[in-house]
């Protein structure tokens, strides 16, 4: 053969046989030097390719050591054995296994990247009991700790409500080494999101984000962290109102005595949640009191003259630092006639009290307790129709109380009381009970309640005391008794008379 052609064709098989080794090399694709994993996490932590490049291999068996230097073979990851056998099944090139970690101790946080030593990773190709080749990585990092977030100081407090901005910050501090993406989420407060904003970190570090030109709501937002080893970890949600909304108060009566003035103060005009405050100016100050939070609060002001008119002007405040002020409103109390010192309605009622309450709707449906001297009585209304619960007279044990529209009277001892049907609804209406009685003060809890009256009673009144007869009833029953009277005289006048004809016609015979 000519020299230079046989010179050529070693020279090929030279060739083909370097790039083969160069191209087809097996390859450690998993783990990565300075690569970052989790035992916590389910990952595929050994994958070797160009298996093919490295004909005759019969198993593979892989290694760790925490300081470099000599491989220690006792520190076995994993050992595939009988390669030849099952190769088919990594497709005749490649090698890849979820490698159980436990082993690993989670190594010290170390800078990314660095020169600092982590775990050395070995793995050995046998063709039988010669090793093949050995391929290797190193400062490999075990990290089963989840990032650790705080939020900074210059971000909003939990539950905070504001009207100085139209922005909501958050701003976190990241004590994680290692690669991690960071997911800053703003939600409405039904759930739905508003923003999501993705940054990336290379190491530990601060990030903030500020969302701007955000209209009057209630927003929710938290940070989500997730390293390069898988862990994970999310801040609490914090909740923020922002709320430029005043609100400005309306007046609207809600109940008016003699004495007394009960006003209803509308103060929406924020967002719900942020609770107000308000509060009566000028004069009608002193007197007044507010009562309730939220966008509907109740003002009362009793020791009134009957039949005035009273201005008032009622300011409110929210939680988030709106105000507002209502314009002067006039209300009239009961004229002097119709309410207390003025005449009971109903069945030609002729008593004059010298004193009439008005307590609240909610005060006389939980069970309202006064103490009545003689001709004092409390305001009931039912429905739209307004009804009194009176004490007449007094003795040391015991009070004649009139339930009114129509009066009834009902004696009561103490401890005894009484249900009275006052719409002829077929339901109890208003429920009254002696507690005691105490310098001249009869103790009353008088309520409302909506109770049927058993098909068995069908009556409007059910007490333990007794019921007075009304003045009707008295001159009833007076009329009844005159014409039994009369009705007796007429047939004993009747029967005298027969009695003096049949004598008579007997002298006759």
């Amino acid at each position: 053969m000519n020299k230079k052609i046989l010179l050529l064709f070693i020279s090929g098989i030279f060739l083909i046989s370097f790039c083969y080794g160069i191209f087809a090399a097996a390859t450690l694709t998993s783990p990565v030097v300075y690569g970052n994993y989790s035992s916590n996490v389910a990952t595929t932590f050994i994958s070797i390719t160009g298996l093919a490049g490295v004909p005759g291999i019969t198993n593979i068996t892989c290694y760790y050591n925490e300081s470099g230097g000599t491989t220690n073979t006792s520190a076995v990851l994993i050992e595939m054995l009988n390669y030849t056998s099952i190769q088919a099944s990594f497709n005749d090139s490649n090698y890849s296994g979820t490698t159980n970690l436990s082993n690993l101790v989670e190594t010290a946080d170390i800078s990314y990247p660095s020169t600092a030593i982590g775990y050395n990773i070995s793995c050995a190709l046998y063709n039988g009991t010669s090793l093949n080749t050995t391929l290797s990585v190193t400062n490999v990092t075990i990290d089963n700790t989840n990032p650790q977030i705080t939020f900074g100081v210059a971000t909003l407090a939990d539950n905070t409500k504001t009207n100085l901005y139209n922005w909501t910050y958050a701003n976190i501090s990241l004590t994680e080494i290692h690669n991690c993406t960071i997911n800053f989420k703003l939600f409405y407060s039904n759930g739905s999101l508003v923003n999501t904003t993705l940054f990336t970190s290379g190491a530990a570090s601060t990030k903030y984000i500020n969302w701007t030109s955000l209209n009057d709501n209630i927003y929710m937002y938290n940070v989500t962290v997730n390293d390069s080893a898988g862990n994970s970890n999310t801040t609490a949600t914090r909740t923020i109102y922002l709320d430029h909304g005043s609100p400005v108060p309306v007046l609207t009566s809600l109940n008016a005595s003699q004495t007394t003035l009960a006003l209803t103060i509308d103060a929406n005009g924020g967002i719900s949640g942020t609770n107000t405050t308000c509060w009566v100016e000028g004069v009608r100050a002193t007197g007044s009191s507010v009562s309730g939070t939220g966008a509907s609060q109740t003002l009362v002001e009793a020791g009134l003259t009957c039949a005035a008119t009273y201005s008032y002007i009622v300011s409110c405040g929210d939680s988030a630092g709106n105000s507002g002020t209502s314009v002067a409103t006039s209300f009239t109390t009961s004229s002097c006639t119709s309410d207390g010192g003025g005449l009971t309605g109903g069945s030609g009622s002729t008593t004059t009290w010298k004193n009439t309450y008005s307590p609240l709707s909610e005060e006389l449906e939980k069970g309202y307790t006064r103490k009545l001297s003689a001709m004092n009585r409390v305001r009931v209304m039912v429905g739209s129709q307004t009804h009194h619960v009176g004490v007449k007279s007094l003795t040391g044990t015991s009070a004649t109380v009139e339930i009114a529209s129509t009066p009834v009277e009902i004696v009561l001892d103490v401890g005894e009381d009484a249900k009275v049907d006052v719409t002829e609804d077929g339901f109890y209406d208003i429920y009254v009970v002696l507690n005691g009685v105490e310098n001249n003060e009869a103790d009353l809890t008088i309520q409302k309640v909506y109770e049927e009256i058993p098909e068995e009673e069908k009556t409007s009144v059910k007490t333990s005391g007794d019921i007075v007869p009304s003045e009707g009833e008295d001159e009833e029953e007076e009329k009844t008794f005159t014409v039994l009277i009369i009705v007796l005289i007429i047939l004993l006048v009747a029967g005298a008379i027969g009695g003096g004809i049949a004598v008579k016609r007997n002298k006759n015979k």
